[in-house]
């Protein structure tokens, strides 16, 4: 599995999750991007992006980033409540014993980050996913 196709997987598999992961009401609050967000764009969103990928052993594991972004407060503090609430939704669909199986790899919850101010006057919070997967 390349990085971009591990990219794709989970931007695809939270996408999937986006009533639970960014609320349950009809209207969509968020959304989630592959890489960078789509100019013109404001509000909360979800960008999924790799490290680089090596692919020197059969079994690889890679480290998926999945930045929770959520526009500042007025105060231009973070909205901690809602990046809580967000990044608990996220990291539920990967931290099972065994993680997501998403298109022939294991991603797995591995560790989360502090709220960090963004130029787009939001803040996020970076979730990192091992992916697990067999090169052969």
């Amino acid at each position: 599995m390349t990085g971009l196709e591990a990219v794709t997987a989970v931007a695809t598999y939270i996408n999937a999750a986006t009533p639970s992961v960014f609320g349950s009401n009809n209207e969509q609050k968020g959304k989630v991007f592959k890489y960078e967000k789509e100019k013109g764009y404001n509000g909360e969103y979800i960008a999924v992006n790799n490290l680089p990928f090596v692919h020197n052993n059969p079994a690889q594991v890679n480290t998926i980033n999945v930045n929770v972004h959520v526009p500042q407060l007025p105060s231009e503090q973070p909205n901690s409540k809602r990046l809580t609430e967000i990044v608990n939704e996220v990291i539920a669909l990967f931290d099972s014993e065994d993680g997501a199986y998403i298109s022939g790899a294991y991603f797995k919850y591995f560790s989360d980050g502090r709220p960090t101010p963004d130029k787009d006057s939001t803040y996020y919070v970076n979730i990192q996913l091992d992916c697990t997967s067999k090169n052969i």
